[in-house]
């Protein structure tokens, strides 16, 4: 299979908003990694940096040095809900900020960091754009 570009590997990685608990449960426990590794790699969980997986790892009240595949069911819980409730609180849901797919597209964070301002952040400013 052709290696696919690392841009390609973000769209590959789980929506949290678009998952329930099942597929959120076996994203980061598909491979054996810390909790914290876990909720910043962009490869398992899309949109989530180092900046919210703190938050999200002490509302869950689990160590970031927690091995995946060691969680059990309770534990999968909080940091499915903890995670939910913390980008809801913080960035609010995508389809709340832009609307459907194109906004899951307009607030992709690996694309808006590589592409800095030619990157429009909401419908609004795409529309401006067009002109």
């Amino acid at each position: 299979m052709p290696e696919l570009p690392d841009i390609l590997l973000y769209i590959r990685a789980l929506e949290i908003f678009d998952s329930d608990l099942a597929a959120f449960a076996s994203a980061p426990t598909r491979e054996n990694h810390t909790l914290k590794r876990a909720l910043t790699d962009p490869r398992i969980l899309n949109g989530i940096g180092n900046a919210y997986s703190d938050e999200i790892l002490h509302t869950a009240r689990l160590s970031p040095m927690k091995l995946t595949q060691s969680l059990g069911d309770e534990e999968i819980r909080r940091l499915y809900d903890a995670t939910r409730g913390t980008l809801e609180r913080w960035i609010g849901t995508p389809a709340a900020r832009a609307g459907g797919e194109l906004g899951r597209l307009l607030s992709d964070r690996a694309l808006s960091r590589l592409l800095r301002e030619d990157w429009p952040r909401t419908l609004e400013e795409l529309e401006k754009r067009r002109g």
